[in-house]
């Protein structure tokens, strides 16, 4: 049963039983939401990006999943909201707006614009009201959904942005996957075919962005890369790099995790701060970001950013409880 129709019988269905006025498809379609909520630094103002969630959806071509050349259609607000009273301000036209982030004086907005097919930076200044687009060389593919986060300074953006030949590479997988006359779908290939295409799409290259002229540093070449950490100073960027390995069925393997660490001052190689793992792992940090502490088979690891062995904290200091023992 088509999902909107089902969902009209179900609100008919309930405003008949308690004897409220009925909630259309209509009306539906009109509720707002918001996503990407984020107070600033100082607390005075939160942000957040409005939109009408099944308006979105619906023009949404699934054929084209997994195609580098397709963008999802959105339309979303970017608002700005003062904290001490109900004062909202909107932030820009809507479009296709995403991940806005707090420069550290709490100033400045940056987040991702949709325009002329291209993602592209935008700054909105509180203290003037100026709205400005970071310019960037037409040849620097952003990544919408991409990280975006300030540096320290507040000159500069850490952001992420597409190889070059990423996109041609990409859609020649797709092509293949989904054009004749004939499509091989080989079983003793590493990874179905699908999962490449997703392997693909999920290189990156790490950069610096200054805010002022445009100007883009590579800081980590392509690859698949999580929870991209600055420290304070910015002197170095941790970051989780996966290594797929083959199709997992099970969703537990086929995988290797490792977190390493750059540094940002000087020319030098990265350093593994945790060694390869077969699954993706949370690590806790310090306020000065000198120590980091993750849990890992029952057990609990600190560890400094600077080298050492890892320290388990509960070595001999836990048990295997047998099954019905509650003591």
């Amino acid at each position: 049963m088509n999902r909107l129709l089902l969902l009209s019988l179900l609100l008919i269905s309930f405003s008949t039983m308690t004897g409220q006025t009925t909630f259309t498809p209509a009306d539906a379609l009109e509720v707002v939401s918001i996503r990407s909520v984020s107070l600033s630094p100082n607390g005075n103002y939160a942000v957040g990006i409005t939109s009408k969630g099944t308006q979105n959806r619906l023009g949404v071509d699934h054929f084209r999943f997994r195609d580098p050349n397709y963008i999802r259609p959105f339309t979303g607000q970017l608002m700005l909201y003062r904290t001490s009273d109900d004062t909202a301000i909107p932030i820009g036209e809507p479009g296709h707006v995403g991940n806005p982030v707090w420069s550290p004086d709490s100033d400045q907005l940056a987040f991702y614009r949709l325009t002329d097919g291209a993602y592209r930076i935008q700054i909105y200044e509180l203290s003037s009201g100026n709205l400005r687009t970071v310019p960037t060389d037409d040849k620097v593919s952003l990544i919408g959904d991409g990280d975006l986060e300030w540096f320290p300074d507040g000159e500069s953006l850490l952001a992420e942005t597409r190889a070059d030949g990423w996109l041609a590479a990409t859609t020649k997988l797709y092509e293949e996957a989904t054009e004749g006359p004939i499509t091989v779908y080989d079983s003793e290939a590493p990874f179905l075919k699908w999962d490449a295409i997703g392997n693909q799409s999920n290189k990156s290259q790490v950069v610096r962005v200054q805010v002022d002229n445009g100007n883009t540093e590579i800081i980590l070449p392509e690859g698949i890369y999580q929870n991209l950490t600055l420290d304070d100073e910015a002197e170095f960027l941790a970051y989780q790099v996966r290594d797929p390995q083959k199709t997992s069925y099970d969703r537990r393997t086929g995988t290797r995790y490792a977190w390493l660490k750059q540094s940002l001052t000087q020319d030098e190689e990265p350093r593994i701060l945790v060694d390869t793992m077969d699954r993706s792992r949370n690590l806790d940090w310090t306020e000065d970001r000198s120590w980091i502490a993750w849990s890992d088979s029952g057990h609990v690891f600190v560890q400094s950013i600077d080298g050492g062995e890892p320290i388990k904290l509960t070595d001999g200091k836990n048990e295997l409880v047998e099954e019905g023992d509650t003591t």
